[in-house]
């Protein structure tokens, strides 16, 4: 198997690659991926990318670089596909290379980094209602615009929809126009007995939205008639009241002050196994949670100076680091699709 000559030409972020390929349905050197899944990630890294094509499994592949950098894992499923985690990268257009043991070029494909980016919205305290969208590369929260109802969490479901909960007398699910910050009423959060709930983090598992409660029970909320279900407490005690999901079989859990252990919790079995408590020098309090990109997010709000800060955790190791100063009275945090 010979090379074979490769032009690669980048416009408007579209990467085109001229190959040759086999007859024999094995692809050669320099033919292009059948297809990159998905064709962009976060500069943070860590996207799991499925790569089709043929022939993996008898390809002498021996690194798949993101531009000149690594893949942070990789692993060939089958003769068509390949999953690798993206390493962190510059925004931009890229090319994912697969290489074998001689630095010969074996496949390309098309990839971009796009910035991560999260929302964040304040509660009673906030001199304002607006819903802000922050840049993680800049650091700058900019305005997307009023939802008009205080807000004590935030969860964004799969289709890039926004969901609330109301800071205030009144605790109901509000949803939110992303684009426009807007925000609408559904439904009050009411318990079986009719009872409004203090749910203060939400977090989509699928299609269900799940929340806890300022006294950290679990629950499940119905998004058309806000009926909150509780659901079997975790095994062993787990503070209150964060939440976020990493994906459909772990979330994590964290109590609302530094030194409360973190768990992770298995729905599927109902367990929270205790990770290392959380520790900084500089936060106290943690008021919401979300995991985005590999990296479980926070936000601290001081109800004293109303000064709000995005935090950077680690659940596995407890460290907090202070990504960014927020605009005042901030308390929700969700991620953007």
């Amino acid at each position: 198997m010979k090379p074979a000559c490769i032009a690669t030409l980048l416009a408007a972020a579209l990467i085109a690659l001229c190959s040759c390929g086999g007859g024999d349905g094995a692809p050669f050197f320099g033919d292009t991926l059948v297809d990159v899944l998905p064709m962009e990630g976060t500069t943070a890294g860590g996207t799991l990318v499925i790569l089709k094509g043929t022939g993996f499994t008898t390809l002498p592949i021996n690194v798949i670089l993101f531009g000149e950098e690594p893949a942070e894992g990789w692993e060939i499923i089958d003769d068509t596909t390949i999953e690798c985690v993206s390493p962190p990268g510059p925004l931009g257009s890229t090319v994912i290379t697969l290489r074998d043991t001689d630095d010969e070029l074996l496949l390309t494909g098309g990839y971009r980094y796009v910035a991560l980016t999260l929302y964040v919205a304040g509660g009673a305290l906030a001199p304002t209602t607006d819903l802000f969208r922050v840049d993680l590369d800049s650091k700058f929260p900019n305005l997307v615009g009023p939802i008009g109802f205080p807000v004590t969490s935030l969860a964004t479901r799969n289709d890039g929809t926004l969901f609330g909960v109301e800071d205030g007398p009144l605790r109901r699910l509000i949803q939110i126009d992303p684009n426009l910050g807007t925000g609408s009423a559904i439904a009050l959060l009411r318990d079986a007995s009719d009872q409004p709930v203090d749910i203060r983090d939400l977090a989509f598992l699928g299609s269900r939205l799940l929340g806890r409660t300022a006294a950290g029970a679990i629950v499940e909320i119905d998004m058309t008639l806000g009926l909150v279900t509780f659901l079997p407490p975790p095994t062993g005690p787990v503070p209150g009241p964060g939440i976020c999901v990493r994906d459909t079989d772990l979330a994590h859990l964290a109590g609302a002050s530094i030194g409360d252990p973190m768990h992770s919790w298995i729905p599927s079995s109902n367990a929270a196994l205790a990770l290392p408590p959380l520790t900084s020098i500089n936060v106290l309090t943690i008021d919401a949670l979300e995991f985005f990109d590999g990296t479980v997010y926070g936000v601290e709000l001081n109800t004293s100076t109303t000064a709000s800060t995005l935090l950077r955790i680690n659940p596995f190791v407890g460290t907090v680091e202070i990504v960014t100063p927020l605009p005042p009275g901030i308390e929700a945090v969700t991620k953007d699709l």
